[in-house]
């Protein structure tokens, strides 16, 4: 039972202090990180397209689909695209998600315009659309940026995680210990009649 409280133990202690690096490089190196991960999975991608491809021609006498080829094709340009500019790959999702806010925002404020009319009070939700705007606007021209951030906040959950994992993981192992000095005294002073 020992040793398994120390396998318990010992995987805790490994999955806590790699989540805590990972938080402090995501927190102080974010696009470094973004790089890596980009590049990790264009080289997937590119393995992904070379099989392909290569399993297409091998078996391309058989009743072969020419689709293998294809996708083998497709899954190496985008996997070659990915590794030369992870910059770009990155930045699409706060693009995206600025075009959305965008668009929101500009809706917001019409429709701002609209209860005017019918009510009179429009400033708060002129305010509102005029904040996702630029909210928006900001996800569009500094995409890599917002995803750097988002990163370095991920990164602080994660040292949080880590931290508390490692005290959590001495608590323990001293609850144990206590626990077994305890029942070790007990058991040393017995004695039978």
């Amino acid at each position: 039972m020992r040793d398994y409280f120390k396998r318990i133990k010992l995987n805790a202690l490994i999955s806590a202090i790699a989540t805590l690096v990972l938080g402090i490089a995501l927190l102080f190196w974010p696009a470094t990180a973004l790089t890596l991960l980009c590049r990790v999975i264009a080289i997937g991608l590119i393995i992904i397209g070379l099989s392909n491809m290569f399993t297409y021609v091998g078996a391309r006498k058989t009743a072969s689909s020419p689709y293998s080829g294809i996708i083998g094709i497709i899954a190496l340009l985008i996997g070659i695209w990915m590794y030369t500019n992870p910059e770009s790959v990155v930045s699409i999702i706060p693009i995206i998600i600025g075009v959305i806010m965008l668009f929101h925002g500009l809706r917001d404020i019409q429709y701002a315009f609209e209860t005017r009319r019918n009510e009179g009070s429009f400033f708060g939700s002129i305010l509102a659309g005029i904040i996702s705007c630029i909210l928006g606007l900001l996800c569009i021209s500094h995409a890599f940026g917002v995803v750097a951030f988002t990163l370095q906040i991920i990164g602080i959950f994660l040292i949080y995680d880590g931290i508390s994992d490692l005290i959590v993981i001495y608590r323990t192992s001293k609850s144990l210990k206590d626990l077994q000095q305890n029942r070790d005294a007990v058991d040393g002073n017995f004695k039978e009649l």
